[in-house]
């Protein structure tokens, strides 16, 4: 036998899912300093983010989740309120980039803090070091269930900059 419960009230924030259904586009606050193109997908975010070099598409993949997260904290801030180190290792650098997503998504729901910046101490196709320096949050705009592996992928283009492909699921 299957329940459906319904929801009581209509306690949840317009979402990535209320702005489709008013036919506004699925996410069209990104911060202006990066390099992102969202994509329209059902019920998920699927952003495409470039960057100069590929230290730079990591911290802009950072800068474009965060900014789903919490509208305006992709912006680089002054103060933080949290230090944590990350260390990641994966087969290439897809993976790499889906596993760092998702272990800062993770970190960010433990923590209730959102992570602005980072320094990198290692940064390659298998392997990332770094600092993580975060904001703590009261809350998040939307909620971002995980980063899927599905249609994933970084390449270098041929110009020499750099371009990533994820999928959020919502």
């Amino acid at each position: 036998m299957n329940v459906i419960q319904e929801p009581k009230g209509n306690k949840r924030k317009a979402g990535i899912k209320g702005r489709i259904h008013k036919g506004l586009g699925p996410y069209d606050k990104r911060p202006k300093s990066i390099n992102v193109r969202t994509l329209p997908h059902t019920a998920d975010v699927e952003i495409r983010v470039y960057g100069a070099t590929y230290q730079r598409l990591f911290e802009n993949n950072l800068k474009a989740m965060n900014n789903i997260l919490k509208e305006g904290c992709g912006n680089t801030v002054g103060h933080f309120d949290c230090l944590m180190r990350l260390t990641v290792t994966s087969t290439d650098p897809t993976n790499l980039l889906v596993d760092f997503l998702s272990e800062i998504l993770s970190l960010t729901y433990v923590q209730k803090a959102v992570f602005t910046n980072i320094y990198f101490s290692e940064l390659t196709n298998n392997k990332i070091d770094a600092q993580l320096y975060g904001k703590w949050i009261d809350g998040c705009d939307e909620e971002i269930k995980g980063v899927t592996y599905h249609e994933a992928y970084v390449k270098r283009n041929e110009d020499g900059t750099w371009e990533s492909h994820i999928i959020f699921d919502i």
